[in-house]
């Protein structure tokens, strides 16, 4: 007999992911969500209603016997994923009452997703910019805009693109800072001896202190790699060591380590950026932020040789700073990845090239995997919002973040509620 119970459960999870699907950034409302998984929970109840309660699964009283497990050919508890070896009078009853409880959980679930399910570019509620900006690029202040964007080609893929105009006025950065124990052995990682550089926290994380400490964060992103890498150990590690010399708020953060060969997004002390392949000690006087990125990608509008090398065409979400070439415009582009049916990852050429589309003309790739992370203020909320979405739900703490921060809260645009 068709395990009718079973496909039904399978269409109301079906149901959950393409409204998560729809909503493009994967969040449903609240409310809305509240509503679907009630609604959901609803008719999952009126199907186990008639196929157990109802039928007098395994005793005439009308509710399973779990003590003694009678009645039941299986000889486990008796729930309705039972059913191809239940025994023939279970069958007939289940027969008799499949087709309204069937109805009734159709009827519901095309009921929730015709009321629940926002299209990408609904309404007016409060934070419906993450909804619209996977139409068109929305402003998230003055000097800020976002889009997010689905590609198939070459394979599926979701982006997530932060322009900031380095023109505007009150624009500035900030980044990790060194932590308390810094050039110290780090005193919970044993299997080597490394040095304290800074203190790992989720990107959202670091946005909330900044902010805390009167520092108007608009947007954060993770940038460069770290070490102890790999192992329970490692992952669990409160500190880290920075790989390459890293300089934030003109102070070098890494520990025994001096600027040399390495592609750098570099701001200056008159605010201007650049992306260089190498940095002499001579440069660093001029320099407030030199942040390590571990491959250049583009060079006046070009793709870099290296980023179509065989070995560098592994698929896995990505970050990546470009400027355009006034250097005027920053563009941080993310791209979620190891999400089967979401979104597959991005090659380094695959990066390259969408940069190329948003009009940069030099670009470096930044550290990514389970590190990619881009968040933004949210207004309407009053906390960070992560935009990009990791796989399995798991936010990697990182070692070294960086912030684009304003000098003033004004804000007259579509992130205001």
């Amino acid at each position: 007999m068709l395990d009718v119970n079973r496909i039904v459960e399978l269409g109301a999870f079906s149901l959950w992911n393409l409204a998560r699907f729809r909503c493009g950034t994967w969040r449903v409302p609240p409310p809305a969500a509240a509503n679907l998984i009630f609604t959901l929970a609803l008719c999952r109840g009126i199907w186990y209603y008639y196929t157990v309660l109802a039928t007098g699964w395994c005793r005439p009283g009308g509710r399973p016997d779990v003590s003694s497990r009678r009645g039941c050919p299986c000889g486990n508890v008796c729930t309705p994923f039972h059913l191809e070896s239940a025994s023939g009078r279970v069958k007939k009853n289940q027969e008799k009452h499949s087709v309204p409880a069937f109805a009734v959980a159709v009827l519901a679930a095309v009921f929730a997703g015709s009321v629940t399910l926002p299209s990408h570019a609904s309404g007016k509620e409060s934070g419906d910019w993450r909804v619209a900006m996977w139409e068109r690029p929305v402003s998230l202040r003055e000097g800020v805009t976002l889009r997010a964007y689905a590609l198939e080609k070459p394979r599926l893929m979701k982006a997530y693109v932060a322009r900031i105009d380095l023109t505007t006025p009150g624009v500035g950065f900030t980044a990790t800072e060194r932590d308390p124990l810094w050039g110290r052995p780090m005193p919970d990682y044993t299997n080597e001896t490394w040095l304290v550089n800074t203190r790992r926290e989720t990107t959202a994380d670091f946005m909330a202190r900044k902010r805390r400490e009167g520092k108007n964060v608009e947007i954060a992103v993770n940038t460069s790699g770290w070490r102890p890498w790999g192992g329970r150990a490692a992952s669990r590690s409160t500190y880290a060591a920075l790989y390459r010399w890293d300089l934030a708020d003109g102070v070098e953060i890494s520990c025994g380590k001096k600027p040399g060969m390495g592609t750098y997004f570099v701001v200056r002390k008159d605010g201007s950026a650049e992306i260089r392949s190498i940095i002499r000690p001579s440069m660093t006087n001029n320099m407030a932020f030199a942040i390590y990125g571990n491959r250049h990608l583009l060079k006046n509008g070009a793709p870099t040789p290296e980023t179509d090398l065989k070995k560098y065409r592994e698929i896995h979400p990505r970050t990546a700073f470009g400027l355009t070439a006034d250097r005027k415009t920053l563009v941080i582009l993310v791209v979620d990845g190891r999400q089967p049916g979401y979104s597959l990852g991005a090659s380094r050429a695959d990066l390259a090239d969408l940069l190329i589309r948003e009009g940069c003309a030099d670009a470096v790739n930044m550290d990514g995997g389970g590190s990619t992370s881009l968040v933004v203020f949210d207004r309407a909320g009053g906390d960070p919002l992560m935009l990009n979405h990791h796989a399995n739900g798991y936010v990697r703490k990182t070692a070294l973040n960086f912030g684009i921060i304003f000098a003033n809260e004004r804000d007259t645009h579509e992130n205001n509620p």
